[in-house]
């Protein structure tokens, strides 16, 4: 009896030690973030979507890689040179940035019906649309469940089928469920999303170079994880659960709408993506970016800008 006395006193402490340090964290990181914000929100009926516009011109909506280090700051080094030639939307997505971060398990069709909504109440007309990542499995669904939404599709180092057709099986929803614990979950996106852990991504998973990491960078996605009291969890509980993905093969095959793809000459999956893609869908056109690996928009400015050109245009 005393030592189940024990066991749960010593529960206790530790949740609520968790709990402690976890709310030191929040509010370290909310004091450091910047207080610039230069955007507005769309109050969507799910939350609020923060964005920025900046331009004018035909219509360019920039979506970021669905992770919780990610948001709109993706696209930053491309803004001043599109402005001039595009009305430019680009998005923090839910679970991410600024945006409104809802303990939900995310879906797949969730992002489809954010991207429909904001295209149809914010920007009043089919725009042209750069995704990154992830992110473009659900610019493919909604073009293909809503007619004339998109005028092209720029996709930038889209998954290969086999990644996007993985399921919800016992490991990963283990791990959806250790993300989604009270404090062990939190804890554990902490130091997921930790400094150390968001510099070591840049250099050694996401850029080519990784001495072109710059500290500017490190704190927009440090900033954007931890915007939210780590509620970033949700959505990376869901990543790490397989909810997200769906199988785009069939509205490949159906597409009308013009696809471009773009992949860093350092992503591992690029030959078997783009051999695959090509051969559901034989109009859909790629191309490979030298010395970049997941974020050619932050490596390869100049070559990016070519292509949104050229082939926007």
């Amino acid at each position: 009896m005393k030592r189940k006395k024990s066991i749960i006193k010593f529960s206790l402490a530790t949740a609520g030690l968790l709990h402690l340090i976890n709310k030191w964290i929040d509010s370290s990181a909310i004091t450091k973030q910047s207080s610039s914000n230069s955007g507005t929100y769309y109050h969507w009926k799910h939350g609020d979507i923060y964005y920025k516009k900046k331009g004018e011109g035909t219509p360019l909506l920039l979506v970021h890689d669905l992770n919780p280090l990610s948001a709109s700051f993706e696209w930053n080094e491309l803004i001043d040179s599109l402005k001039t030639d595009y009305t430019l939307y680009i998005i923090d997505l839910p679970g991410c940035g600024k945006s409104d971060k809802p303990a939900i398990t995310y879906t797949n069709y969730y992002f489809v019906q954010m991207i429909t909504d904001f295209v149809h109440d914010v920007i009043g007309e089919s725009a042209h649309v750069a995704a990154t990542g992830l992110s473009g499995s659900f610019i493919i669904m909604a073009d293909t469940m809503q007619k004339d939404l998109f005028e092209t599709i720029t996709l930038i180092n889209l998954p290969e089928l086999a990644r996007l057709r993985r399921q919800p099986d016992d490991h990963s929803k283990a791990l959806q469920i250790l993300f989604e614990l009270p404090f062990i979950g939190t804890t554990l996106y902490y130091v997921i999303t930790s400094r150390f852990n968001t510099e070591y991504a840049f250099t050694e998973k996401l850029l080519f170079n990784p001495f072109f990491v710059e500290p500017r960078l490190i704190k927009a996605s440090y900033d954007a994880s931890h915007a939210g009291n780590g509620f970033g969890k949700h959505l990376l509980s869901s990543v790490q659960g397989n909810y997200i993905n769906v199988d785009i093969s069939k509205a490949l095959k159906k597409a009308k709408t013009p696809i471009h793809l773009i992949y860093g000459s350092d992503c591992s999956y690029y030959h078997q993506a783009i051999t695959e893609y090509r051969k559901i869908n034989d109009n859909i056109t790629a191309e490979i970016i030298d010395d970049c690996k997941m974020y050619p928009q932050i490596e390869a400015i100049d070559d990016i800008l070519e292509s949104f050109f050229m082939y926007v245009n």
